[in-house]
């Protein structure tokens, strides 16, 4: 059931702004990719039994070495969001064995601290990343020979991201990794009985999940074409845990269904602007209180009615 739903939802979300010709549909679908991508990053912490705060610093990183590279080296754009990402990457790796060795409200505080002195780098250190005045005439994205031009060429190389990386991510959880996830989610101490070697898997799991976030922020950079410390601040990663909240924990698949779903709501409520941050938040008050397990508890539910109905 699970399976059909995400065929039959990844085909709508890259069908219909191809129906849709406008440039501010293809924004808003490119912004969900891109978000969603960040979501799913969380996510893969989130099966750990942890709550990252630090995945908006691993998308600037991303954007912002991206963006410097093919600025000052003058590096194919291809090239520098792959090392954008192993850079995000190799930062998580660097910080994880001191974070992850905490757990619950500390860790959360830990990594949200990272977050903060990373913007606070971005704002200060001018010669290199601008400062708030930020860094102008970021490179098109290009692939291969192609320069992407178009917002519909940038949506359909955004898709086929987001694709990618759901489609790992469920092969992550579904795999070895996977159960190795559940294992110290449920009981770290057990683990390391038989013999698993907690701390490393969880450095692992924190930097491919790093990974992830890296590759959206260097999608991002090369969209928008403008990077400021401004937009990665504690509101994206708010958001990226709301989208895993309302489609649900437990898969990545929740992941993405929620960033199709609140990614596009500022959007959506722009002619009650008066009333938006209100109705934002009694949209959310009323999912959390009729489907708390998220979209995909509902669809859980929905399915077992139907298995006893036979």
């Amino acid at each position: 059931m699970r399976t059909i739903i995400l065929f039959l939802g990844l085909i709508c979300l890259g069908l219909v702004p191809l129906f849709v010709q406008a440039d501010y549909v293809y924004h808003i679908a490119i912004m969900v990719c891109i978000m969603g991508i960040v979501a799913i990053s969380i996510n893969i912490v989130l099966l750990m039994g942890q709550l990252s705060f630090a995945h908006v610093a691993f998308m600037a990183i991303g954007a912002y070495t991206s963006a410097l590279l093919s600025l000052r080296l003058n590096v194919p754009t291809g090239v520098t969001i792959f090392v954008g990402a192993v850079f995000a990457s190799l930062i998580a790796a660097i910080i994880a064995p001191l974070v992850l060795k905490i757990r619950g409200v500390y860790f959360v505080l830990l990594t949200f601290s990272f977050a903060q002195i990373v913007n606070m780098l971005l704002q200060e250190w001018t010669s290199l990343t601008g400062g708030n005045s930020g860094l102008y005439g970021i490179k098109r994205l290009a692939v291969g020979a192609f320069v992407v031009e178009n917002s519909s060429s940038y949506y359909l190389i955004s898709f086929a991201a987001l694709c990618v990386v759901l489609f790992f991510a469920l092969y992550f959880k579904k795999g070895l990794l996977g159960r190795i996830v559940s294992c110290l989610r449920t009981n770290d101490e057990l683990g390391q009985s038989l013999g698993v070697r907690t701390l490393l898997w969880r450095v692992c799991i924190f930097s491919v999940s790093a990974f992830f976030a890296g590759i959206a922020g260097g999608l991002y950079a090369h969209y928008i074409r403008f990077l400021s410390p401004a937009p990665f601040s504690f509101h994206i990663t708010m958001d990226a845990i709301v989208m895993n909240v309302v489609g649900g924990m437990t898969s990545p698949v929740g992941a993405l269904i929620g960033a199709v779903i609140i990614q596009p709501l500022p959007e959506v409520l722009r002619d009650m602007r008066e009333y938006q941050l209100l109705s934002y938040a009694i949209i959310l008050i009323l999912i959390l209180l009729f489907a708390p397990t998220g979209v995909l508890g509902i669809v859980d539910r929905f399915r077992k009615r139907s298995r006893r109905k036979i």
